[in-house]
């Protein structure tokens, strides 16, 4: 498997608790305790705020670019100022289950599934596509804990939805660092 890292904004009560209830009504996932995503728009790339240059290091993929990066260090250096951040490490459309590849210093927390351009999270940011998952199947992180769940939904969701879109969308299996950020 080929690990990718990123380093994301939070988005959870910190935002005001107006707001975070708002959204989770939106989306009709009350359960949720701190949202974590690679979605642009409500978890951005912290990266990409600070650095207009293209790193050696930064992922893309066929043309797109991901906020993704495959230097660990790179990550880690970049936020080394920072207080409050996700610092996840991911791994695209993974051909197994990932929840007991252990780590160092990262937990899994599930997938995610974004569409091919890496700018929004079917998931969460799609006003929720309730006819192919239900709100239960998204754990307190705003992610599908079982593979093959998150698999079927993935495969739903490009023969049901984008199909006539000429793009598809990808499964991510998501780590989070336990102590960096938090």
């Amino acid at each position: 498997m080929i690990y990718w890292y990123g380093a994301r904004g939070v988005f959870n009560l910190s935002h005001g608790l107006e707001s975070w209830e708002k959204y989770k009504q939106w989306i009709l996932l009350p359960q949720l305790v701190d949202l974590i995503s690679l979605d642009y728009n409500l978890n951005e790339d912290l990266i990409a705020l600070k650095s207009y240059y293209i790193q050696d290091c930064e992922v893309n993929d066929n043309g797109t670019y991901t906020g993704l990066y495959t230097s660990l260090e790179f990550v880690i250096d970049e936020m080394k100022n920072d207080i409050l951040y996700n610092l996840l490490t991911v791994v695209k459309n993974p051909q197994f289950e990932c929840n007991s590849i252990n780590l160092s210093d990262f937990e899994f927390i599930g997938y995610d599934i974004l569409d091919s351009n890496y700018h929004y999270s079917i998931l969460t940011n799609c006003g929720g596509f309730y006819e192919i998952y239900s709100p239960t199947d998204i754990n307190k992180f705003g992610l599908i804990d079982d593979y093959d769940k998150a698999v079927k939904i993935n495969k739903l969701f490009n023969i049901k939805i984008i199909s006539d879109h000429n793009e598809d969308s990808n499964l991510f299996a998501i780590w989070r660092h336990r102590t960096l950020g938090r």
